[in-house]
């Protein structure tokens, strides 16, 4: 049987596909292989079709069986290195099949016929072949080589590959180092030094590959010496890549990368490792730069993995010296050094000033971090970063400011934060985002826990300062919402223990904005949090507003809240007209005038809760007058109504309102007149009535509770303000508010004690 035509190579395929013993199927393609020259491969159509469909068919029909008998297997590992030396001797005709077919004979993980061998056949005895001159210099040499070692079986690189010892490993290193001596590997290295431009980075990869398959197996001479093609194929393919280049050919590069990462793990040469290090580190750069966001991305994923290995053995590597590091991050290159190479590529403005985009941002944390856990993140770049933000669209604003405040707490100065804080007080106050304010109050709270300062040291509590002023009514937010936020920012860093030496400041600031009328709501906020929340907290049981150098006693600060609050009501020119919801209409600052009635009310039951002062029955005049005769809407009545109606139900505040409760009922709610009193204005009525008949000893509580329904007449006498509930009961407007009333007139009358 002989190949002379293609009809006969077609019978001879056939042949070796498909016969139980393909021998003479593999003799025929043998005595075809010897007679091929690398010229016919391009000039003779049969050897062309031969090399491009026959023969790889046929290798990878043979790489696919595993039903061999033990001497067809013996045979078929002979036919495979007479393909092997055919490889060798023709791979120089630059046709792609050749390469791709020694990578499928190298292939030994992912081929059944290698997988399932059960050839018993030894390796052949490299020892006697071996040259006595060691060392990759006799790669070089064509006699020599013929000698040398290639590949060996090395126990320590195939313990963490395989389990056991494989039937075929021996065949396979007899057929790599046939490969090899017939001068394979050294026209494959050629064929890879003539691949001189990006163009060929398709060839470079596929003549790479077959090595990479079996670099368990290649000595360490051999590798040295294989891996100066790494500069050539570097300087010459990969970063000559286009942006284009490098989009299409993003696959083949990372293939080319990894097959001589993991040659280089294999070698011995130390200077090969720095260089491939920093062949990443460029194309990460090429990457970043790139106009197409999935390769800046992945550009910048590679710079954060190298920093993450910087970063997590940084400690180490300073702790023992720049030798014996055994991670994944070379031991030549140092945080000093990855900081200057970042900031001289400009990797910084690669994120932050040439093509900004969200994903990329929400990527270069680490590299931020690392800089400034360095040292290396200086006010320069701190204003790149800001100035990014300027002008941007929400969501790009919204990561930087983010960003910013994970790298304030690395910002190592007192000086430093501050003109940080400087960037952001620049901003017009419409400009403010929740974003804007979280950075200062990061930035506040790393000032004040600075080591080594002084607690009088004005200077770390400038963010502390900045919060307080964006609390006023002055700093004009563009949401109330925004206002909230940062009024709780700063309760919130007031309350830390390194503020306690300004809390009394604070203080005296909050009853000067009382005095002066301005800001009132949020000052009022601010010192209820500080005596209720902070005092409680130091558990001290003798509670005096003193204590912060400010009023005399609680009393002197009623006096001042409804001073304050008969000021407000007095200034009615703000007020809306007409029947609007008074909840949603904000009348100058950042509270409407609902919410400012309401935040001085509450103040003065917090004040009443503690226990140490007292309402008057001028104060009760004064407030009826304020809230109820001066009242501009219905809601604000009601409001007024309710408020009173909780001091008389918490038993907290019951008693320090006790002794004027007649005074008001008799004299103020019974003066209100019914045909237009409102439900919340009768539940008032209700039980004040309840209480002042109680308090005088006409009425009993039943089960503790001061309510009608609970109450037992223990007199004959008409009770306190029974002809006002009449009046109610007969002339108002509102249905449900007559039928309470009626409710309340049955109730009464039908618990008269017997």
């Amino acid at each position: 049987m002989s190949i002379m035509t293609k009809a006969d190579m077609v019978e001879v395929e056939n042949l070796a596909r498909s016969a139980d013993d393909p021998s003479q199927a593999f003799l025929a393609v043998e005595e075809y292989m010897d007679s091929i020259h690398t010229i016919d491969l391009s000039e003779n159509e049969l050897a062309h079709y031969f090399v491009s469909s026959c023969l790889p068919r046929i290798i990878i029909s043979l790489l696919k069986r595993s039903d061999l008998e033990e001497d067809v297997e013996e045979r078929a590992y002979v036919f495979l290195e007479s393909t092997l030396l055919f490889i060798a001797r023709t791979i120089e005709s630059g046709m792609e099949q050749l390469p791709l077919l020694l990578d499928e004979i190298f292939m030994e993980r992912s081929h059944p016929f290698y997988i399932n061998s059960i050839s018993r056949s030894p390796c052949a005895d490299i020892a006697e072949m071996a040259d006595e001159e060691a060392g990759p210099g006799i790669f070089d040499d064509d006699g020599r080589s013929r000698r040398a070692i290639f590949a060996e079986r090395q126990p320590g690189r195939l313990s963490a590959r395989r389990g056991r010892g494989s039937c075929s490993e021996g065949r396979l290193i007899g057929n790599i180092n046939a490969f090899g001596r017939y001068g394979g590997f050294r026209r494959l290295k050629e064929a890879v030094m003539q691949a001189a431009d990006p163009s060929a980075i398709s060839r470079a990869r596929n003549l790479l590959s077959p090595l990479f398959e079996v670099k368990e197996y290649l000595t360490t001479d051999f590798i040295d010496w294989f891996m100066t093609v790494f500069h050539h194929v570097a300087d010459n393919i990969l970063l000559k890549l286009s942006d284009e280049d490098l989009k299409n050919e993003f696959r083949n590069v990372n293939d080319i990368v990894n097959s001589l990462c993991g040659l280089y793990r294999l070698s011995s040469n130390t200077k090969c490792q720095e260089a491939i290090d920093r062949l990443k580190l460029e194309l990460a750069l090429k990457g970043l730069r790139s106009r197409y966001l999935e390769r800046r991305l992945s550009g910048l994923g590679e710079i954060n993995d190298v920093l993450e290995a910087l970063s997590v053995s940084s400690q180490q590597m300073l702790g023992e010296g720049r030798g014996g590091h055994d991670g994944a991050w070379p031991c030549w290159a140092d945080p000093e050094f990855m900081s200057e190479w970042l900031k001289s590529n400009e990797v910084l403005e690669g994120i932050f000033v040439h093509n900004v985009h969200t994903e990329v941002l929400k990527r270069s944390r680490r590299v931020l971090l690392c800089l400034a856990e360095w040292g290396k993140l200086g006010e320069e770049e701190v204003n790149l970063m800001w100035e990014s933000s300027l002008g941007k669209h929400e969501s790009i604003q919204k990561l930087i400011i983010d960003l910013l405040g994970q790298v304030a707490r690395h910002l190592r100065t007192v000086e430093a934060l501050q003109g940080l804080l400087k960037l952001v007080t620049g901003l017009s106050h419409s400009a403010y985002t929740n974003q804007h304010i979280e950075l200062v109050r990061r930035i506040a709270c790393l000032m004040i826990q600075m080591e080594n300062r002084e607690e009088s040291d004005v200077d770390h509590f400038m963010g502390v300062n900045i919060l307080w002023e964006m609390v006023q009514d002055d700093f004009q937010l563009s949401l109330p919402e925004l206002h909230n936020f940062c009024l709780q920012s700063f309760l919130g860093v007031l309350e830390m223990p390194d503020c306690r030496t300004v809390r009394g400041d604070y203080f005296k600031r909050c009853v000067e904005n009382l005095r002066s009328h301005r800001s009132v709501p949020q000052s009022l906020m601010v010192m209820n949090r500080l005596f209720l929340t902070i005092a409680v907290k130091r558990k001290q049981p003798d509670i005096n507003w003193a204590s912060f150098g400010s009023v005399q006693d609680e009393q002197e600060l009623l006096a001042l809240v409804l001073a304050d609050l008969v000021w407000y009501q007095r200034h009615p020119s703000a007020d809306p007209k007409g029947e609007e919801d008074m909840s949603s209409v904000v009348v100058g600052g950042s509270y409407s005038r609902q919410e400012q009635l309401q935040q001085r009310l509450s103040f003065i039951s917090s004040v009443l809760e503690l226990d140490r002062g007292s309402l008057s029955a001028a104060h009760v005049d004064t407030l009826w007058e304020t809230l109820v005769g001066h009242a501009s809407h219905s809601a604000q009545r009601d409001l007024a109504f309710g408020w009173l109606e909780g001091l008389l139900r918490c038993r907290s505040t019951r008693d320090r309102i006790l002794p004027v409760v007649e005074r008001l009922f008799s004299h103020h709610i019974c003066s209100l007149e019914p045909s237009s009193l409102s439900e919340v204005g009768f539940r008032l009525a209700r039980y004040a009535m309840a209480l002042v008949n109680w308090s005088n000893g006409w009425v009993e509580e039943v089960d503790g509770n001061c309510e009608a329904g609970t109450l037992r007449v223990l007199t004959a006498e008409e009770l306190r303000g029974t002809p006002f509930l009449w009046e109610v009961a007969v002339c108002a407007h509102s249905h449900v508010v007559a039928q309470q009333a009626i409710a309340f007139l049955n109730e009464v009358y039908q618990s008269l004690s017997p």
